[in-house]
């Protein structure tokens, strides 16, 4: 998303402000006005609602480990901590040129396990906030994949969009999703914390939503990897569904 449609966490709350009626401050985040002590939570729930939204490649990051110096956490290694999803088809084992596919269930990594060989089935899977690789690696492995981010802010004065932030602390902060996206949400979600009608207002939203999904990059399936060969799961087509017992 353009850093120039952006706006900074001050100028939206005064941008939605004004809207509602009321008086813009020089500050509002610092502002002890009930008004804005509620829009403030609102703001920060609204965007990280939006991260959940739609997999805006803008949040999108790449995250690299080596399997010899990565701590071994509950049989998998850590996810980082901004992490919302990883991109389909995008895990690789850069040292065996091999891709991991998943992210698979829990009833699909039991199958897998279950069959003669399932070395040549290469999976992934995510369960608390580790991810388990099947087969395991060894020391020599290098694994690099991409993820989605819930990191949705840049502190003043940061350009880098690896040092993005999730929660606000102050009213500099740049929010990287578009201005009128997030002050659409904003606005909708004041409105409904009232009880008024915000029926205009999510017909905004949606309209903005909608506009700026058809601009953005985040659906396409991103290789990070050196070819796109790979071994075919257990799916429909060579273990049908016979229902349980059959």
């Amino acid at each position: 998303m353009p850093i120039n449609s952006t706006m900074t966490v001050n100028q939206i709350l005064n941008r939605v402000a004004v809207e509602c009626g009321l008086n813009s401050e020089d500050d509002p985040f610092a502002s002890n006005e009930q008004f804005f002590i509620q829009l403030r939570g609102l703001l920060q729930i609204a965007c990280e609602q939006l991260c959940l939204a739609f997999p805006w490649e803008f949040l999108t990051k790449t995250y690299q480990f080596d399997p010899s110096t990565e701590p071994v956490v509950n049989e998998g290694y850590a996810l980082p901590a901004d992490l919302v999803d990883i991109v389909d088809q995008t895990v690789w084992d850069l040292t065996n040129d091999i891709r991991y596919y998943g992210g698979i269930t829990r009833p699909q990594a039991a199958a897998i396990e279950a069959v003669d060989n399932p070395a040549t089935a290469y999976t992934y899977n995510t369960r608390g906030g580790v991810l388990h690789l099947t087969p395991g690696l060894t020391a020599s492995n290098a694994v690099k994949y991409r993820y989605l981010s819930n990191s949705f802010a840049l502190p003043d004065g940061e350009s880098d969009i690896n040092n993005a932030i999730n929660l606000f602390t102050d009213g500099s902060d740049q929010i990287l999703f578009d201005r009128t996206l997030v002050s659409r949400a904003l606005k909708v979600k004041w409105l409904e914390a009232k009880g008024f009608d915000s029926s205009a207002a999510l017909g905004e939203l949606n309209q903005t939503f909608n506009f700026l999904i058809g601009k953005d990059n985040g659906g396409a399936i991103l290789d990070i990897g050196r070819r796109s060969g790979g071994v075919r799961l257990i799916d429909g087509n060579n273990l049908p569904l016979t229902g349980y017992g059959s």
